[in-house]
């Protein structure tokens, strides 16, 4: 899917995540990794072959969209780490601006999301820690 085409339609959708597969569209307006933990927990491979669009990308994150199987990345903001998680994994992205971390909603720190995943290699890893992190 072409880089424009995404932005635009992520624009349009004022969702906080965009997903675009195959001519199918999920959106969500939670906050943080809540709805990509939701999807992934209904299907493990829900990011096959999609594109994904997010106003935010850290760490943890990227390895759930890893996890998920995406084939592409959009980020209003992404995160150094998951820059180095998407490279690691082959995934094209693409970026609106790059920070060291994601900070925390206090901004007095780093997001706990993206803490709780420092030093974890692995998507299957990451998703279950996330998982057991974040309740359904």
């Amino acid at each position: 899917m072409e880089w424009e085409t995404v932005k635009k339609n992520f624009a349009d959708s004022k969702a906080s995540c965009l997903v675009l597969r195959g001519g199918r569209r999920l959106t969500s307006s939670e906050r943080g990794i809540r709805p990509l933990l939701n999807w992934l927990r209904e299907d493990s491979r829900c990011f096959e072959q999609a594109c994904v669009a997010d106003k935010i990308v850290g760490r943890a994150a990227a390895l759930l969209l890893v996890y998920g199987g995406v084939e592409q990345v959009y980020a209003d903001t992404l995160s150094e780490g998951a820059a180095a998680v998407l490279t690691a994994f082959s995934i094209p992205y693409i970026c609106g601006r790059c920070v060291p971390f994601i900070r925390n909603r206090e901004n007095t720190g780093m997001c706990p999301m993206e803490q709780r995943v420092q030093g974890i290699e692995t998507p299957q890893e990451a998703f279950a820690i996330l998982s057991a992190a974040v309740p359904t």
